[in-house]
């Protein structure tokens, strides 16, 4: 049994998440969209399913068809109760998946700002470990509402909706604790490039500088939350 995980951009992958697998000797397999486009799979033999983050928004499927595939996947995956994680677009293309619909939030939020943690989120199997009010890292510039039924589970003071679960074995982070240094480092020198010129809603320098100060400390609440999810895909008939 394999975790599969959909990724679309190669400098978006799991990141800190290769780690904690790597130490619970759980497989893993990425399955890259920008080298087969047509997402030809199905979930026999997946332990659990991540979808991850990219550029391109859940609402641009005529020029990225396969994201109606990925919402298909997750529908499948919802239906057949396995672990599943969506991060960042993935939590968005989880939230349609489950019925609800994805647009451009207010301003994008690129960089370290800290979420809310909701009450229920307390007594979550993965969030409960992070406390009230945490840093995290974001990159994005769109957002969701719930699906029916869902929980929600973190919020920020420019998005509402940041993190849910949904079901039992579900869940949406519009945040990206797998980040790495690394990956910090590449995505923000990609924007620059594709940019060419300074953006009003973030600062690479400030990014650059404060990484090492909010990542330690980031890295080792996901270290708790990504455990909990590692015993999911372990033994999802028991929990």
């Amino acid at each position: 049994m394999t975790v599969l995980a959909v990724r679309h951009e190669r400098q978006e992958g799991l990141g800190f998440l290769e780690k904690v697998f790597g130490e619970g000797k759980i497989p893993f397999r990425y399955l890259d969209v920008f080298e087969n486009p047509d997402l030809s799979v199905d979930l026999s033999g997946a332990s659990a399913l991540i979808v991850l983050g990219g550029a391109m928004g859940v609402y641009e499927t005529d020029q990225f068809p396969f994201l109606k595939k990925e919402i298909e996947l997750l529908r499948e995956a919802l239906r057949q109760n396995l672990p599943t994680l969506g991060i960042c677009l993935g939590s968005q293309l989880l939230a349609v998946a489950g019925g609800a619909r994805v647009y451009r939030g207010p301003r994008k939020e690129i960089g370290w700002f800290p979420v809310r943690i909701e009450p229920q989120a307390r007594e979550d199997p993965l969030l409960k470990h992070l406390p009230t009010e945490t840093m995290v890292f974001h990159w994005h510039g769109d957002t969701f509402d719930l699906p029916k039924g869902a929980r929600p589970l973190a919020s920020s003071e420019r998005y509402t909706h940041q993190a849910f679960r949904l079901g039992e074995k579900a869940w949406g982070l519009q945040f990206h604790l797998e980040i790495t240094e690394g990956m910090i480092q590449e995505w923000v020198e990609h924007a620059e490039a594709k940019s060419g010129a300074l953006h009003p809603d973030w600062n690479a320098c400030e990014i650059l500088t404060q990484t090492p100060c909010f990542l330690p400390e980031m890295e080792e609440r996901a270290r708790k939350v990504f455990g909990e999810f590692v015993s999911f895909v372990r033994s999802p008939a028991t929990r």
